[in-house]
C-alpha cells in the first residue's frame, strides 16, 4: 500500500506482487511497449522523485519538530524552575 501511494496508483511508475516474475514481466512489457506511457512515467516520476529530494524532506521534518517545540512551550510550565533531580511539578497554562 506504501508504494502505490508514493507511486501515485500507476501516474508515477508500477508495483507488481513481491515474488511474481510474470507480473514484473508484464509490467516491463508495457512499459517497453508503449512509448507515450514510458516518457510520461518518466517525466512524471522523475517530478516525484524531487518531492523525496532530502533537502525538501529536511526542512519539512524540522518544521514539524518547530511547530511541536512551540506548541509545548505555549502549553507547559514548571512551576518553580527546573530541578535537575527531577522534581519538578508540570502544569499546564
Amino acid at each position: 500500500p506504501a508504494f502505490d501511494a508514493v507511486l501515485g496508483g500507476g501516474r508515477y511508475g508500477m508495483t507488481f506482487p513481491v515474488g511474481d516474475p510474470e507480473g514484473l514481466a508484464d509490467r516491463l512489457s508495457r512499459v517497453l511497449g508503449d512509448t507515450d506511457l514510458r516518457s510520461r512515467l518518466a517525466r512524471q516520476g522523475l517530478a516525484r522523485a524531487r518531492e523525496y529530494d532530502w533537502s525538501r524532506v529536511g526542512e519539512q521534518v524540522v518544521a514539524v519538530y518547530e511547530s511541536v517545540r512551540t506548541a509545548g512551550e505555549a502549553q507547559v510550565s514548571l512551576e518553580a524552575g527546573p530541578r535537575p533531580w527531577g522534581r519538578g511539578r508540570w502544569r499546564r497554562r
